[in-house]
């Protein structure tokens, strides 16, 4: 039945059980018999008054007789849930199903429970329509004796419907997927079979699992029977009885890939997002509207094709459906046209831009679909309609613009008034379109709140610099009118939009995500690259700054901005890797009181990127960047030692340290000794903090490698130790604290000591690319080390 329900597809599709649960009710509903429990926990007495014990005979099945009958125990006490009699309301009657109506008469409470329920029988009113309905239990032991039993309910043992290609199972693993329930069964429950199947009215169906067995002396109690429950197909069937559903169940039964259903979710916002985009040089309520709308229109009807050709369910069918006719309703409305399908409206002679600009979206929409359905491997028929619409819509730009589609392909502006600039409002619209896809994208593949919380904030920061530049909020498809403003602001938007590409391609790359995605990603950040060199003259560089203000010259709000730039870093490398929330915490308070010290420091806003004028400053000497590679150099050597390197490997170390402390002698006219701090060249300070920054940097990359790499603790506790004596030494000879990224004041003097620092620097960053490589590193990690050195 399941399969034949499914029909004749090609589609892999991922399918929850819901469907065959479904199917199994209604093989089990008309065939098995109706038994009752009342909860061990919580029960109360309800006494009737002027009633005997007595019996009559009822059918195990309400609509089969062909199931049976069995006996019923009436008496003046009887028990039932006490949920049900927390209900029950004096004066109105309520249904004891297999018997009749009761009236309440009283309901005794004490501290809110329900101790007991004063009732008497009615059981001639025969009015059941608006009763509430109870089941319940004979307390008589002699003549109806209650079957003790055992309900048992299974959960899903991985909370997570379909798990990400990066999620591990152990973090979606419940450790409570069992519950069990003692009741007290009617007496028919104690001649179950193993194997049995039954309905417990108001609870479910069950399967008997371990049988009834009477008082054992070796125990001291009677064996209960042991009853597993059976899913429905309904949200509610799985787990414990009320329990809130985590694992939803997709509509109708079916769970796509992740993949999948964000085609599904976002195939109807599309149309929106293509109807929604104005340009300002469009006329409203014109043909550019009704082009809007045609297309919105078109996209509705594909899927509602596409939803009835996956078989679907009915209720996300009737809404797509719904939509379609509201949508042709409102063609109508603007154009006065019924809409058919493949129809065209004669464009109106209005200045060009906006026509350009729906068609830009909506081939870039189009190709988005065609790589997803590349990426999950869809029918070839499938494919190729895909892309003859792509094909169609970058004919159509062609005609309207003059010009070939090109990805990040912005259409020429209507004529407006000159001004000096106006891309900033075009770039920082890009950007926040960017930045929306992204946020939408992380919630349908149900990443991490925090990760997605990160991108809604950038979203939210991105149209408030949006609304900052234009004086209006941003819209889907928006397209600023250029501010009358000094140009230089489009380069600052360009560079921001590219740095915040080359994040999202490198987070592409650790997920490892699918070759198409990456290739995309890579393609804009490209065409990015290509704006901004055409706006700047310049090839764009991380941390480029096309116009830098004029903020208060001095070495402190450089390193203040590095440091900043560096903290952001690491909040960022923390939300990706899904740390904890309150190391997360602690680095997002570190970035606030970093940007907040910059801002007092320079009376700007730190902006990602951003570059100070520098002050000129005093020099400082070579021999205490000798003195900082030798200790490191000498670290570099023991670390070997202790790993049991091979012995060319630990031999070419050793030389290079010799090599290091005759230069330091040949500098200084000293042997080199560990804590050796050679005299300071009587010069104006500066060098040696420039040498001790790179050292304190060096030890801060030692002291978390050895981290990550879990390295022995006293080894860890060496490495600290030097890291602080290096962060003490930094702030006597600067009289501040050292942050990451700090950068000490530049020399004025004849350079020497600059040149030998980024020398020895360079050396041990080529170092560790070669060990790197040596140890067959993760290529990322490779690539980011060798990008230093190129650097």
């Amino acid at each position: 039945q399941f399969i034949i329900a499914q029909g004749s597809s090609r589609s892999v599709v991922f399918m929850e059980w819901d469907k065959i649960w479904a199917f199994n009710k209604k093989v089990l509903d008309p065939v098995v018999a109706r038994h009752t429990t009342v909860d061990l926990a919580y029960n109360v007495p309800v006494l009737v008054a002027g009633v005997k014990v007595t019996s009559h005979k009822a059918a195990k099945h309400p609509k089969n007789p062909d199931v049976g009958e069995k006996t019923i125990w009436t008496g003046p006490r009887l028990i039932i849930d006490g949920v049900d009699a927390e209900q029950l309301k004096e004066g109105e009657n309520a249904t004891f199903i297999n018997w009749g109506n009761l009236m309440i008469k009283k309901v005794n409470k004490k501290d809110g429970k329900v101790e007991s329920v004063d009732a008497e029988e009615n059981t001639d009113n025969k009015d059941f329509k608006k009763t509430l309905k109870v089941t319940w239990l004979c307390e008589e032991q002699e003549k109806s004796p209650t079957t003790p039993a055992i309900l048992v309910y299974y959960d899903h043992i991985i909370s997570k419907a379909i798990l990400d290609k990066e999620d591990d199972f152990k973090n979606f693993v419940k450790t409570d997927s069992k519950h069990e329930f003692e009741m007290l069964g009617d007496p028919e429950l104690s001649s179950l079979k193993k194997g049995d199947m039954v309905q417990i009215q108001r609870r479910g169906y069950f399967i008997c699992d371990v049988e009834y067995r009477a008082f054992s002396p070796c125990v001291g109690r009677a064996r209960p029977v042991v009853l597993i429950s059976i899913p429905d197909g309904s949200a509610g069937s799985y787990g414990p009885p009320g329990k809130v559903e985590k694992v939803q169940p997709s509509k109708g039964g079916e769970k796509k890939t992740p993949a999948k259903e964000g085609k599904k979710q976002a195939a109807a916002p599309a149309p929106a997002k293509q109807a929604k985009a104005a340009s300002p040089a469009a006329a409203s309520g014109g043909a550019a509207d009704g082009e809007k709308l045609n297309a919105a229109v078109a996209a509705l009807g594909d899927l509602v094709r596409k939803l009835k050709t996956e078989k679907a369910g009915k209720p996300e069918i009737d809404e797509a459906v719904k939509k379609l006719l509201a949508g042709k309703v409102e063609f109508k409305a603007a154009t006065g046209l019924d809409w058919k399908p493949g129809m065209t409206l004669a464009k109106t002679a209005s200045p060009a831009g906006g026509s350009a600009d729906a068609i830009n979206a909506a081939i870039s929409a189009q190709g988005d679909q065609v790589r997803k359905l590349k990426t999950e491997k869809a029918a070839k028929p499938e494919i190729d309609e895909a892309v003859k619409k792509l094909l169609a819509l970058k004919a159509e730009y062609k005609a309207a613009s003059g010009s070939d589609w090109k990805p990040g392909a912005s259409p020429a502006p209507s004529a407006a008034p000159a001004s000096s600039s106006g891309g900033s409002g075009d770039a920082l619209n890009l950007a926040t379109a960017a930045q929306g896809d992204l946020v939408r994208k992380l919630k349908t593949e149900k990443a991490g709140k925090p990760e997605i919380d990160e991108a809604v904030k950038k979203l939210l920061a991105l149209k408030a610099e949006y609304k900052a530049a234009t004086g209006s909020d941003w819209k889907p498809g928006a397209a600023p009118a250029p501010p009358a403003t000094p140009a230089g602001g489009s380069a600052d938007a360009l560079n921001l939009a590219t740095a915040a590409q080359g994040d999202l391609v490198r987070k592409l790359k650790t997920e490892k995500a699918a070759k198409p995605e990456i290739d995309e990603a890579v393609k804009k950040l490209l065409a990015l690259k290509a704006e901004y060199k055409a706006a700047t003259g310049s090839d764009w560089k991380p941390g480029a700054a096309p116009s830098s203000s004029a903020a208060p010259a001095g070495g402190s709000g450089d390193a203040l901005n590095l440091a900043t730039a560096a903290q952001g870093d690491l909040v960022r490398k923390l939300k990706a890797e899904k740390a904890a929330k309150p190391e997360i915490d602690e680095a997002v308070k570190k970035l606030l009181a970093g940007k907040a010290e910059f801002k007092a420091a320079t009376g700007l806003d730190w902006k990602p990127g951003m570059t100070l004028a520098k002050a000129a400053s005093p020099a400082g000497g070579s021999a205490d960047a000798i003195n900082a590679a030798i200790s490191a150099q000498g670290d570099q050597v023991r670390k070997l030692k202790t790993e049991k390197a091979g012995k060319p490997e630990i031999d070419e170390a050793v030389k290079k340290l010799l090599a290091l402390k005759a230069e330091y002698k040949a500098a200084t006219g000293s042997d080199w000794k560990p804590g050796a701090a050679p005299a300071p060249p009587a010069t104006p300070a500066g060098g040696s903090a420039d040498a001790l920054n790179l050292a304190t940097a060096a030890q801060g990359d030692l002291v978390r490698k050895l981290k990550t790499e879990m390295a022995g603790k006293p080894e860890i506790d060496e490495a600290v130790k030097k890291l602080l004596a290096l962060k003490a030494e930094y702030k006597a000879a600067t009289g501040s604290d050292w942050k990451p990224g700090a950068a000490p004041a530049p020399p004025v003097t004849p350079a020497g000591g600059s040149a030998d620092a980024l020398n020895l620097a360079t050396a041990a960053q080529g170092d560790l690319v070669r060990k790197l490589k040596t140890e067959k590193a993760g290529k990322p990690e490779i690539d980011g080390a060798v990008k230093k050195l190129l650097a």
